[in-house]
C-alpha cells in the first residue's frame, strides 16, 4: 500500500514535471515565433495533463481532507518549478 502511494507521487511528480516544462517551453515558442515545436509540444501537453488527472482522480477519495491532499500538492508544485526553470534553461540554450 505504501509503495503504491510513493510510485503515484513520483508518477505524478514526473508527469507534472515535464507538462510544465512543455508550458513553458511552449510560451517560450511563442514568445519567439517558433511555429515548427508548436504541434509537438501541444501534443505533448495534451498527454501529461491527461495522465495527471487520471492518477489524481484514482489517488483521492471524495472525503479526503486538505491534510491528506498535502504530498500531491506538494509533489505538483516542486515538479512545477523545476520542471519550468528547465524548459527556459533549456530553450534558450537549445532554440535558435
Amino acid at each position: 500500500m505504501f509503495s503504491d502511494q510513493i510510485f503515484d507521487l513520483m508518477a505524478i511528480f514526473l508527469a507534472n514535471f515535464f507538462f510544465v516544462a512543455f508550458k513553458a517551453f511552449q510560451q517560450r515558442n511563442v514568445t519567439w515565433m517558433k511555429y515548427s515545436p508548436v504541434f509537438p509540444t501541444s501534443l505533448s501537453l495534451a498527454i501529461t495533463q491527461v495522465y495527471i488527472w487520471r492518477v489524481v482522480a484514482l489517488r483521492t477519495n471524495e472525503g479526503d481532507s486538505f491534510l491528506q491532499m498535502w504530498p500531491i500538492i506538494l509533489a505538483l508544485a516542486l515538479a512545477g518549478w523545476l520542471g519550468c526553470v528547465s524548459a527556459m534553461y533549456l530553450h534558450d540554450r537549445y532554440i535558435k
